[in-house]
Formats: C-alpha cells, sequence, structure tokens
C-alpha cells in the first residue's frame, strides 16, 4: 500500500507490515518517518536492530541468507537498508522482489533511499514491496507550503507565532527544512515567551553571533579546537552574553553524562533518546554519541563543576575571568 507522511502515525496506531519503503530527497521528513516506524517496531517487541549501509559492492545473497533462515528461538528484529544512489542496483532489485513474495514473519525491513523516478516506481521490485508492505514517498514541501508548515513545527513545539514571524523564518531558510527544523529548536530554547513576533525572529534568527553559541558547542564536543577558538573569539569581540555560552555548553554535556550513565546500566541508547522531551531524532543521536564515546564521562563532570564555577564568576560570585574559563574548559573538551 501507499502512505503520505500524514497516514503514517494511524496506520502504526493499527499494525505493522513487514516492510516499509520511504523515499525522498528531504533528508528531515525521511528520518522523521523511519523514527515513527522505528519506535513502534521497538514497542512491538522488534528488539534487534541491524543496519545496512547499501552500495555497489552490497553482497545481498549474504544478507538474504542471514535473514531468511527461521529460528524458534529467534528474536524479532528490523533490518534496515540504506540504500545508496542509484541503488539497490540488478542483484537488489531481484533479492527485494524476491524477499516481499515471501517475507521473513520475524523480521520488519525498513528500507530508505532518495527520491525515485516515476519509472522505478512501475519496476516489479517497487510493485511486490508495495503489495507487501508498505511504500512512502515524500514529496518536497514547496514554497507555497512551507509558511504553514513552520507555523505547525512551531505549535507542535508549543511557540505562538504570528504571521510575520511564519513569513520571516521562511523566507530565511530558503526552503530548507532542517535548517528550519533546527531554527525552531533553537527559538524554542531562547525565547522567553511561547509567542514569537517578527521583532524576536529579527534577533534570534538572524543575529548570526547568538546562533554561533551553538556552533560553538558543536565544534568544541566534536574535537575541532582551531575552529571553536575562533568561533569564541568572535563571540567575545562582539560583546556576547558569557551566560549564554555557558548554558549552552551545560545543556550539552548533562546529555551526554545522562547517555553515560543509561549505558552504564546496561540500557540501550534507544531507550535513552526515546525518553527525552523533545524527541531526539536520529541524525542527531549519532553525533551525540559520537561525542560521548569521544569525551569520558569524568572529564565531562568536572566540565559541568567548572561551568557552575564560571556561571558564578559572571554573577560576582567567584573572583575570575569568564571568557578566560571558558576558553580554558573549551581546550579541555576539544582535546582528543
Amino acid at each position: 500500500m501507499k502512505l503520505d507522511l500524514q497516514q503514517l502515525p494511524a496506520h502504526l496506531q493499527k499494525s505493522l507490515q513487514p516492510i516499509y519503503l520511504i523515499c525522498g530527497d528531504e533528508t528531515l521528513l525521511v528520518d522523521e518517518a523511519c523514527d515513527q516506524i522505528r519506535d513502534t517496531a521497538k514497542q512491538n517487541g522488534y528488539d534487534d536492530r541491524q543496519i545496512h549501509q547499501v552500495d555497489a559492492q552490497f553482497d545481498w545473497q549474504q544478507l538474504m541468507v542471514a535473514t531468511g533462515t527461521l529460528s524458534l528461538f529467534s528474536q524479532k528484529r528490523t533490518v534496515e537498508l540504506r540504500l545508496a544512489p542509484k541503488q539497490p542496483g540488478n542483484d537488489g532489485r531481484a533479492a527485494l522482489q524476491n524477499y516481499a513474495e515471501n517475507p521473513n514473519p520475524d523480521d520488519l525491513w525498513l528500507i530508505r533511499c532518495g527520491k525515485l523516478e516515476k519509472s522505478t516506481q512501475k519496476t516489479k521490485w517497487f510493485k511486490a514491496v508495495e503489495k507487501a508492505g508498505v511504500v512512502m514517498v515524500i514529496q518536497p514541501v514547496n514554497p507555497n507550503q512551507l509558511p504553514n508548515w513552520i507555523r505547525q513545527r512551531m505549535q507542535i513545539a508549543g511557540l505562538k507565532p504570528t504571521a510575520e514571524a511564519v513569513q520571516m523564518l521562511a523566507d530565511q531558510v530558503e526552503g530548507n527544512l532542517l535548517a528550519a527544523s533546527q531554527e525552531i529548536e533553537k527559538i524554542q530554547l531562547l525565547a522567553e515567551t511561547p509567542v514569537v513576533n517578527g521583532e524576536m525572529i529579527t534577533e534570534m534568527v538572524t543575529n548570526n553571533a547568538r546562533y554561533s553559541v551553538f556552533t560553538l558547542v558543536d565544534r568544541t564536543l566534536d574535537g575541532q579546537t582551531e575552529s571553536a577558538l575562533r568561533v569564541l573569539h568572535g563571540l567575545r569581540a562582539e560583546s556576547s552574553e558569557p551566560q549564554l555560552v555557558i548554558w549552552a555548553l551545560a545543556r550539552e554535556i548533562r546529555l551526554l553524562i545522562e547517555l553515560a550513565s543509561c549505558l552504564q546500566n546496561q540500557r540501550p541508547a534507544s531507550e535513552f533518546f526515546r525518553m527525552q522531551k523533545p524527541p531526539i531524532w536520529e541524525s542527531r543521536q549519532r553525533s551525540i554519541q559520537q561525542r560521548q564515546q569521544r569525551i569520558p564521562l569524568p572529564r565531562l563532570q568536572t566540565s559541568l563543576k567548572r561551568l557552575l564555577l564560571i556561571d558564578k564568576i559572571t554573577k560576582g560570585a567567584a573572583k575570575g575571568n569568564a571568557w578566560e574559563e571558558i576558553e580554558r574548559l573549551l581546550l579541555s573538551l576539544a582535546t582528543r
């Protein structure tokens, strides 16, 4: 069957199909659709998860052997296939068609790929997948639809945007949904009131100095020392408030500490991300896990304590130079 993005939540509440094919060039929407399917599968006992990056060298025969064997002791699993451009190729098309005609009842296949041409949607393998499961062809949001899409996303985030604010944000992101989503998340974090007007969009979205705080955090935690220092020096030169840097760093460090604690207690990272409010989408989950693996837990815990001290410095409750202390902390976090 074919579904559109709006129909997916209602579908997932009823039943799961053995195969899902999600295709489209809107990365954010594809990510979110896959997240919904993956989370529902987890809730229905598909505890094991296999991820396969499909390129020209991918061994389809090995995959079919591995997933085609039934066992009395088999665990329900999600098998994710991430197709590279111009894939699945001849072997892949044959494998997908054969599997769709006789899927393994212990498996849920989640296949994602870029935009598929109309001609591809008429092929035997595509039709077989459509018959056996669900196909979602995610269409891009056109310029006329973008303001309404932004308004809905902001309302979901608990914001109350004016018409002017919505249009200004739509003009700012120029059709990039991922950028729009990121801007909405930042507005949600920085806004002191749920009502968002045009003046606030001007201040928070077009003010690159203020938003470079998030760039500073990303580059610091990703170990990009020189780049992080340049951003920090730029913020200081533009008379940015150190409290905003402290807040942004502390927020992300707490998240990494909580993730590390979850893993130490033998709980899967997927459970941790699923419990976060607002939810953390898969595209960001990967970077968070990489950061948690790169920075030792004791260093994260020490950094959080140092941020508390720096916060006291900004309030006059402790002696020192806040910007210099932030730079020392940044170097400690960014060092590999």
